[in-house]
């Protein structure tokens, strides 16, 4: 057995990077999800979106993603909420957004047969 990828070991040095201006945690330093927020701060500033999230926490335990957004994303309108959306869909495996929870990333599209 691989002792790296027994559950709760840190696989990185840091659970705490900035990106973008959006500070990123994973709450174990798992390897996979700092990856997966990585790329959500990288989706996020190509839509020119990154401005309105403070913080992306991933709960290792629950293997879940939060965001911590600025108050500035109420008055950007509809369309700076819908990129945000989008980025975090494409990006992150699961993340609770506007009170529910949400799969992404390598999610099957839900029309389409199991």
């Amino acid at each position: 057995m691989n002792p790296w990828t027994e559950e709760r070991v840190r696989q990185l040095d840091t659970d705490t990077i900035t990106a973008f201006g959006i500070r990123l945690v994973s709450r174990h330093a798992n390897a996979a999800e700092m990856v997966e927020l990585i790329e959500f701060a990288c989706a996020a500033t190509e839509a020119n979106v990154n401005m309105f999230v403070a913080r992306a926490h991933y709960d290792s335990k629950q293997s879940c993603c939060s965001f911590e957004l600025s108050a500035a994303l109420d008055g950007a309108g509809q369309a700076a909420e819908q990129a945000l959306l989008s980025a975090a869909l494409r990006t992150l495996s699961q993340f609770l957004w506007k009170g529910g929870i949400h799969h992404g990333r390598d999610a099957p599209d839900p029309s389409e047969p199991l």
